[in-house]
């Protein structure tokens, strides 16, 4: 049996809503559009948290043992180091935080998905058990036979199966 879910109050939601769209608001300024080539080429060379202690290493090497370094790496890329590792750093603590939402409200779903969905399962089988005796059903049956026109595999099972 899935855990019980309290409803989630329409104030409670607007809330939510304006404080997301507002930390989208402050945050739509540092937005970068990449295109799916762009996406490719950086996902093999991307970091992720593990990887912060490295980069501030790396960092320590650039600036206390410049002479080491090869041209690839110019004195502007070590200046810009510690800005672009904040960045990062920011924009992942930021991350956990709407991830952590995210998840919240992907638990109410499948929670609550799943016991509205079983209980209007059974209640499209016990109108398709009905077979047109009762007025008016036999129509709101087919449209909801629509919605497994569209995806099968969802489909209940059916008398005609």
């Amino acid at each position: 049996m899935a855990p019980a879910v309290k409803p989630i109050p329409a104030d409670v939601k607007a809330d939510v809503l304006k404080l997301l769209q507002e930390a989208m608001a402050k945050l739509q300024p540092y937005q970068l559009t990449l295109t799916d080539a762009e996406e490719r080429r950086l996902a093999p060379t991307s970091m992720g948290r593990e990887s912060i202690p490295f980069a501030q290493q790396a960092g320590q090497l650039m600036t206390t043992f410049p002479d080491v370094l090869t041209r690839a790496i110019t004195d502007e890329m070590i200046a810009e180091h510690p800005t672009l590792l904040q960045t990062f750093e920011d924009a992942d603590d930021l991350m956990l935080e709407a991830d952590k939402i995210r998840d919240l409200l992907n638990t109410v779903r499948k929670v609550t998905g799943s016991t509205v969905m079983g209980r209007a399962r059974t209640a499209y089988r016990n109108g398709q058990d009905d077979k047109g005796r009762t007025p008016g059903l036999a129509d709101l049956v087919r449209r909801m036979s629509e919605r497994f026109d569209q995806d099968d595999d969802d489909a209940p099972d059916t008398p005609n199966s």
